[in-house]
């Protein structure tokens, strides 16, 4: 054996081992301050912060509030999104008080004062007990979160007679197509009614995954379902390739559906 090939051989298993280890540092240390893949004209989508319902399902409310860890995941959220300088044009939530919630704390940190609407497409998927069937009348989110410019009117959005949410009623039971279908078409409203606008979209899990799946283009099991959870505060950035009306697409450019870590003290 050549003692010369011997020696590059060691020096470069010793320099392979050096840059894996700085490779795998660099991703330890970024393990819970992930960058976001976001640039100008891209739609941010991230799902509300913890409610009070995603802690007690036996005690279901209408509007559930976001909860202190909610609050803390908001803000953690608003500094992510600070550190790695996103800046929005617009913000955009399903009209609940959760969502509206987590956009006012998230664009707080961010320290950004732009518009707020409301886009019901983007509300939670339907599935036998809908919490946001009723909803707020405009004037009422309005009177909440007055610091807000909101272009919405007086309406009757969720007037209907809201669901039992002790028992089910699968009369307007959404499908994950329907789900995912409403959901793009929300995309393309906005993309149609604010060219050119980096977006802030606050939603909901079931909502979020059956967007998720379809922009993936994602392989349904035997069930028909693709189902990748979505946690609190985790989201996706969505980017439109072709901007031509109903055939406007997009895709998905980034994500992390384990949305921001907060740890409670003594655990």
């Amino acid at each position: 054996m050549n003692p010369e090939a011997g020696l590059i051989g060691m020096k470069w298993a010793k320099f392979k081992a050096r840059v894996d280890h700085i490779i795998h540092s660099h991703k330890k240390k970024n393990q819970h301050n992930p960058e976001i893949v976001f640039q100008k004209r891209d739609i941010l989508v991230v799902r509300h912060a913890q409610s009070g319902n995603n802690v007690d399902w036996q005690a279901l409310v209408q509007h559930p509030k976001l909860t202190e860890k909610g609050k803390a995941q908001a803000k953690a959220m608003g500094k992510l999104l600070k550190k790695n300088k996103v800046k929005f044009d617009l913000v955009v939530t399903s009209g609940s008080t959760r969502a509206e919630q987590t956009a006012v704390i998230i664009m707080q940190e961010l320290e950004q004062t732009v518009p707020m609407v409301v886009e019901r497409n983007f509300r939670e998927r339907n599935v036998g007990v809908n919490i946001d069937k009723l909803g707020e009348k405009a004037r009422e989110v309005q009177e909440k979160f007055s610091q807000w410019k909101h272009s919405l009117s007086d309406d009757v959005r969720w007037d209907a007679v809201p669901n039992n949410v002790k028992g089910l009623d699968l009369s307007n039971f959404e499908t994950e197509r329907q789900t995912a279908e409403r959901f793009q078409k929300a995309l393309r409203k906005l993309q149609e009614e604010h060219p050119g606008k980096s977006i802030l979209v606050i939603s909901h899990a079931y909502t979020m995954t059956a967007g998720l799946a379809a922009l993936s283009q994602a392989i349904p099991d035997s069930q028909g379902s693709v189902f990748q959870h979505v946690s609190n505060t985790g989201y996706f950035t969505v980017r439109s390739k072709h901007i031509v009306g109903e055939n406007t697409s997009f895709q998905i450019v980034h994500s992390n559906t384990k949305g921001t870590q907060v740890f409670e003290k003594g655990k």
